[in-house]
């Protein structure tokens, strides 16, 4: 409607321009739609400009970096590479977030301590481990190679 009224002088209003601030643009929206929703909005309104925040590394991911920018101690920075990466490492490079809470950092790193010390304490943790983290879990998997060699 406001496309309209802002371009009278178009047969077609969704071909009509404009500067569209979408605040948290991922908010409340299931992962799926979240890698769509930027394109399709591009799709369907060709001439306008659009300016979104998002803390999504899912929506992040599809785009490319020189379309983002971080905000960072109140200055305007340039983003990492984003495109096509994982959403760990975009959480780490642009959103200073560890892959995994600190506690779990902290029984995977004493993990590894205890696997040159006492073996048997070593499973022991991995089996703590494997409980939250289930077996498919990378870090699990890896471990549990580690542990087939001692």
């Amino acid at each position: 409607m406001h496309l309209s009224l802002a371009n009278p002088h178009t047969d077609n209003p969704m071909l009509g321009s404009g500067i569209v601030l979408i605040d948290e643009i991922d908010l409340h929206l299931h992962p799926k739609w979240q890698r769509k929703v930027v394109f399709k909005l591009l799709e369907t309104f060709p001439n306008v400009q659009f300016v979104m925040t998002s803390h999504s590394p899912l929506l992040i991911s599809m785009l490319d970096k020189k379309l983002i920018r971080i905000i960072k101690n109140g200055k305007i920075c340039e983003s990492s590479y984003t495109k096509g990466r994982d959403t760990n490492a975009i959480l780490s490079d642009n959103f200073e977030v560890s892959e995994r809470p600190e506690e779990y950092r902290q029984k995977i790193s004493k993990f590894y301590d205890l696997l040159e010390q006492n073996v048997e304490s070593a499973r022991e943790v991995l089996d703590e481990l494997k409980q939250d983290l289930g077996e498919s879990d990378p870090e699990i998997v890896r471990a549990e190679s580690y542990l087939e060699i001692y």
